[in-house]
């Protein structure tokens, strides 16, 4: 993304504007110049939305503002350990892509049946416990609960017990979004939904509500294994904008490139992309109708001629 070069002691940066997507030279700043301007803006901004030095009361909750921000991204809870979120995104899908890993999976036997490509639930507790450092396996089972709800890794092998994780010698087997098949475009969009950091991005003092980078996007793609390199997760992406809608360029200037630009997401035009199936469907309805019509019409004038 930025290509660093050093003349006479002064580091600078080459990068791509994130809504022009032009390229430009600007001093490299560390994180704390970074921080200290951002909240330099931030101050001078609440300077100028005040009165005589007396802050204005904060606005009434309003319930409509609320809807449109847990529409744009699900409110989950947070479970803070570690100072990090293991109930957030990235910490989920790493934690899953774990567990296939280095749970045991194996053919098993209960009651002279036998169970092919299964593992234990107490050892898929083991693991978190261990992998994720957790005080108590009750945090694991918290962790997994959540885990299967957004991403349904796993399930009972006979889909007992809503087909959740319990600490026993119950048998589970992975689901296909664990394995290395290859993913259908509607589960890519959906794991771009819930995978990709949408946040309020500021550049040359103007806000984008609800956007996210391009090159975080491609390094989601490619660390998940949606896309076997950076190429392939750019032409992933341009498919999911085209066929699903699901995001466009803050100022509608750019396809989607592996560069510093913003994105901002959109609610996904899920029907688009089952338009095409489902004609093909009622195109193949309406046939078998005209058929079964025209063979009754043959058969009742067969009988009335004969």
């Amino acid at each position: 993304m930025a290509a660093h070069t050093e003349s006479s002691g002064t580091t600078s940066t080459s990068t791509s504007s994130p809504t022009t997507g032009t390229t430009q030279r600007r001093p490299h700043n560390n994180l704390h110049n970074n921080c200290h301007n951002d909240s330099t803006d931030h101050h001078d901004h609440h300077h100028h939305s005040t009165t005589g030095g007396t802050r204005r009361p904060p606005p009434k909750f309003s319930a409509s503002i609320a809807l449109t921000q847990a529409a744009q991204r699900k409110q989950r809870p947070h479970f803070w350990h570690h100072g990090q979120d293991l109930l957030s995104d990235e910490v989920l899908y790493q934690t899953a892509r774990a567990m296939v890993q280095n749970v045991p999976v194996k053919d098993r036997k209960y009651h002279l049946k036998t169970f092919h490509d299964c593992f234990v639930g107490s050892q898929a507790i083991d693991f978190l416990v261990d992998f994720l450092q957790l005080h108590s396996r009750r945090d694991a089972l918290r962790v997994v609960k959540e885990m299967n709800a957004i991403l349904h890794i796993c399930e009972h092998v006979t889909h007992d017990h809503n087909d959740q994780i319990q600490d026993a010698h119950l048998y589970y087997r992975f689901t296909d979004f664990c394995s290395s098949r290859q993913f259908t475009l509607l589960e890519v969009m959906r794991a771009f939904q819930r995978g990709i950091q949408v946040a309020d991005r500021t550049y040359r003092l103007v806000t984008y509500p609800q956007c996210f980078v391009g090159t975080e996007a491609v390094d989601f793609l490619v660390q998940y294994k949606f896309a076997h390199s950076r190429q392939q997760a750019v032409q992933l992406a341009r498919q999911l904008a085209e066929k699903y809608e699901l995001f466009q360029h803050v100022t509608g200037q750019h396809e989607f490139k592996d560069e510093y630009i913003f994105y901002k997401m959109l609610v996904p035009n899920v029907d688009a992309g089952m338009s095409e199936k489902c004609r093909k469907a009622e195109e193949k309805k309406a046939l078998k109708k005209w058929i079964m019509v025209f063979t009754a019409v043959a058969i009742i004038l067969y009988y009335y001629m004969f």
